[in-house]
């Protein structure tokens, strides 16, 4: 078996150095405020590089667009949006939009119930409500494993908002929120928007739905693998979160690349990541680097996968062995959430675009998965 996963390695390794890989990059007259981000529009140059220039685009050259506002490096897409400043801050066509104040140890989140906290970003939201108006919220919320034909919305909800500390925002106004009646073990995707009541009982909404928002629910505490699995999901969503906020490293310090997840500059970072968020919760595991070593640490739990049922086995956090060149071999790494109602494979996936996104994947694309064991996780 090692003898095979060295082989495997090896391979694996030769094949990025005879490869060329296509990148797109845009030129720096589009990027006028030098904030990284071409503006909307811009033409994409392609170029083909080998794989230590992947994530170098030549000089004078930005390897991103989408900025909206190209005059002022405060906005771009992936940053915070400024509270109360009738801005597009974050390029998404929403002016001061709810967001979502994430805590990986979720706000007491139960084996049936998600808490989140909106922050409120809208002043007309924040005004109404020291006028003594009733503010409402109504969340639309699925399982992962689910299509939007599945989306729920829930009935106007009536809330309070509330002042908060926190480090990478400081003081800022949210509302508490909780989502109730849900399946155990199962990460959710939820949003919110508000609402507010008119003397004549009516209700008039005063926001649109912000930005997506994943959670989990939690597991019978005796059970010590799914708790482990609830761990790793808050913690990768968690570092999601960041990055779609702006705050694209630990704590929101700036990072490039994957270097905050023990990567090198110029490195592909998708198994550092899915190393680096388990590493609390899974013994050995840290600064494993590449797919082979990730094959080689699940070892005997590791399942190759050809059908949609063989995958099937598989179970929120587990390591997924992914294929995106299409040649049958695995070159990158993913989180597996969910398998959707519609044969989607739903993953989390460090290193895809140089971000950090939820996924959907074809089953041509899993080659395996390594199935956390309670073997695996720390004494």
């Amino acid at each position: 078996m090692k003898y095979f996963i060295s082989l495997f390695f090896l391979f694996s390794v030769n094949a990025f150095a005879q490869q060329t890989y296509d990148i797109k990059c845009y030129h720096n007259v589009y990027d006028q405020d030098d904030d990284n981000y071409a503006k909307i529009g811009s033409p994409a140059v392609h170029f083909q590089v080998s794989y230590e220039q992947t994530y170098v685009c030549p000089k004078h050259f930005v390897s991103a667009t989408g900025d909206c506002h190209d005059f002022d490096a405060d906005i771009h897409p992936y940053r915070t949006e400024v509270a109360f400043n009738n801005i597009d801050d974050n390029c998404n066509n929403r002016v001061d939009e709810t967001e979502y104040v994430y805590s990986k140890k979720g706000y007491k989140n139960t084996h049936t119930s998600i808490g989140a906290r909106v922050k409120i970003n809208k002043k007309e939201v924040l005004d109404l409500w020291h006028l003594k108006q009733e503010l409402y919220a109504r969340i639309r919320y699925r399982r992962l494993a689910e299509t939007d034909d599945k989306l729920k919305t829930t009935p106007l909800i009536k809330v309070s908002l509330k002042r908060y500390y926190n480090l990478n925002l400081g003081m800022h106004w949210a509302s508490p929120l909780r989502l109730d009646g849900l399946v155990g073990n199962t990460p959710y995707f939820l949003q919110a928007r508000f609402y507010v009541k008119n003397d004549d009982g009516t209700y008039r909404r005063i926001s649109d739905y912000g930005k997506i928002l994943f959670y989990s629910t939690t597991t019978d505490p005796s059970n010590p693998v799914s708790l482990a699995r609830t761990k790793i999901l808050l913690q990768g969503f968690k570092q999601y979160f960041n990055q779609v906020q702006g705050l694209v490293g630990l704590n929101g310090s700036r990072w490039a690349n994957g270097t905050h997840y023990g990567a090198d500059l110029i490195e592909w970072w998708c198994s550092e990541f899915y190393s680096w968020v388990t590493q609390e919760t899974l013994g050995g595991i840290t600064n494993l680097s590449n797919v082979g070593q990730l094959r080689r640490y699940f070892d005997r739990d590791y399942h190759s996968v050809t059908t949609l049922g063989e995958l099937k086995r598989a179970k929120r956090g587990d390591w997924l062995a992914i294929d995106t060149s299409g040649n049958g071999r695995a070159n990158h790494t993913g989180m597996f959430l969910a398998i959707r109602s519609d044969d989607a494979i739903i993953s989390l996936e460090g290193n895809t675009g140089n971000r950090i996104k939820v996924r959907s994947r074809n089953i041509s694309q899993i080659v395996g998965f390594g199935h956390i064991m309670k073997s695996h996780l720390f004494p």
